[in-house]
């Protein structure tokens, strides 16, 4: 059984390792983010025109909110009895969290530039490849049990 557990354990880091990189169209921060309307591997609600405000979040304010979105998708997990896309959690909480959708927006981008930003950190780069799509959020739900 402890063998299964290391089997299992290693072909997930494999697939986590072995998918492309979505980061390298991501643009350099400056006093504006770009939007980027054509990624698919965003959220549908950040596929816009035009750019928002860069925040310069630093990476325990970065880290912070990505917790609350995991912790949000859990609840929401709870509540509904069914699975929770990351995507729809990080939206749902950036709408409850700011009542308009720009704002919501322009925080969505902080965020991932946070995440592009502090990549090195393992949580940052987990949420980030997740909520992009390239791993399955079991990934890291296998990792917190």
């Amino acid at each position: 059984k402890e063998q299964d557990i290391k089997l299992k354990s290693c072909i997930k880091v494999m697939y986590f390792l072995d998918k492309p990189d979505l980061l390298e169209d991501t643009p350099a921060g400056g006093e504006h983010i770009a939007c980027q309307p054509q990624n698919p591997a965003l959220p549908k609600f950040m596929q816009v025109e035009g750019s928002v405000n860069n925040l310069w979040l630093t990476k325990p304010q970065t880290e912070e909110f990505v917790n609350q979105v995991w912790d949000f998708r859990k609840s929401e997990e709870e509540r509904r009895g069914q699975t929770v896309a990351l995507q729809q959690a990080f939206h749902g909480l950036l709408m409850q969290k700011f009542k308009a959708e720009h704002e919501a927006l322009e925080f969505a981008y902080n965020i991932r530039e946070g995440c592009t930003k502090f990549i090195w950190d393992a949580d940052l780069e987990m949420f980030l490849r997740v909520l992009h799509g390239v791993v399955h959020h079991e990934i890291r739900d296998d990792q917190e049990e």
